[in-house]
């Protein structure tokens, strides 16, 4: 093997920055157009309104309604976090 000859080999690996839930199992912004219903969350499963109607906004969530985010997955904690904004709007 000549001394002079040197080998190199590149390896590029995709990295994806940190999103805003980290490494949550369930987790959705609550923003958009329309019901919330059938809606898939940004991680975890399908929403379904079981009672009332809430409606989503570029703002975020408003109405009265209880809704379920259904997950394949067991879930050991639970923490849900809304900040209403002036006008009683769920914000992201």
């Amino acid at each position: 093997m000549n001394p002079l000859v040197t080998l190199v080999r590149l390896q590029v690996y995709v990295i994806e920055a940190a999103t805003w839930c980290s490494t949550a199992s369930l987790a959705d912004r609550l923003t958009g157009r329309g019901g919330l219903s059938h809606r898939t969350a940004e991680r975890g499963g399908a929403w379904e309104v079981v009672h009332g109607e809430i409606l989503l906004g570029d703002e975020g969530a408003g109405g009265q309604g209880t809704a379920v985010l259904a997950t394949a997955v067991s879930v050991g904690l639970v923490k849900v976090a809304l900040d209403l904004g002036p006008q009683g709007r769920a914000r992201p």
